[in-house]
């Protein structure tokens, strides 16, 4: 195709046609700059399929990462719901009685009050979309903001939950129950290996020990301290459902965004 274009140049020249030789070489730079530009065309397009289909990929990741993360809070739910009823009726019972009125199901509801259900954090494919650098490629800003957003939610939700467990419960509120009740193993006992369960062996306690227990629950002299306790541990685990529930409503708008991406 070079030789073709450069015997007409000649041709033209050894004629003596100068200026259809300039007419021409304008022609031929015209064309060259439009294949140039095709040819970029056509780059940036094999470029934006790519691209599509890398964010296509992190969408789909995120995706699956969010319905995991949506199971793992509509199971914690649950649990926290749990402890602030079992708090509340120790707490109704506590002031139907005027004090605390110790029994097996007491300790049963102190060892309840003692859990301290929590989410699993799963953010995967988040974390390896921003290592990647590729986060600018999702062109639907807005989508962008929220995904950014709702991880941020996400991060701050454990933050919070594990500072109150690392600063609170741990140092104050777990030594003033534990000190009052006899903490329950839960399962049952097996020398094979398997699950956790199988390590703990149920025993039952003297009559003396849970009495120990019972003079300390109905101590006046530490009862405000109880009572206190069980009021600041329902303050938290009603903050940790909240933020558990408002942020699962975000997870399902989000993923439905999210869903309505991919599909496009």
């Amino acid at each position: 195709m070079i030789k073709f274009f450069r015997k007409i140049r000649q041709n033209l020249l050894s004629e003596g046609k100068t200026g259809k030789y300039f007419k021409y070489a304008i022609g031929e730079i015209v064309l060259v700059v439009i294949g140039i530009l095709i040819a970029l065309q056509i780059n940036n397009w094999n470029q934006d399929q790519q691209d599509q289909k890398t964010v296509n990929a992190y969408l789909n990741g995120i995706h699956e990462d969010l319905a995991t993360q949506a199971v793992s809070l509509k199971e914690t739910i649950p649990l926290n719901e749990n402890v602030i009823f079992t708090i509340n009726a120790i707490i109704d019972d506590y002031i139907r009685h005027d004090g605390f009125k110790a029994n097996d199901s007491l300790l049963s509801q102190i060892n309840e009050v003692l859990n301290t259900p929590g989410p699993v954090e799963i953010k995967t494919s988040f974390t390896e979309l921003l290592n990647s650098g590729d986060l600018g490629l999702i062109k639907n800003n807005e989508l962008r903001k929220k995904i950014v957003l709702f991880y941020q939610d996400l991060e701050d939700m454990f933050q919070r939950g594990k500072a109150n467990i690392e600063n609170i419960y741990q140092p104050h509120l777990l030594p003033d129950l534990a000190a009052r009740t006899i903490i329950r193993t839960p399962g049952q006992y097996s020398n094979s290996k398997g699950s956790l369960n199988e390590y703990f062996k149920k025993r039952d306690y003297s009559e003396r020990l849970k009495n120990l227990a019972f003079k300390r629950i109905e101590n006046k002299d530490t009862e405000l301290d109880l009572l206190n306790t069980l009021s600041l541990r329902l303050v938290i685990e009603s903050l940790e459902l909240k933020r558990s529930q408002n942020l699962l409503e975000k997870l399902y708008i989000l993923n439905k965004e999210i869903e309505k991406e991919i599909a496009k």
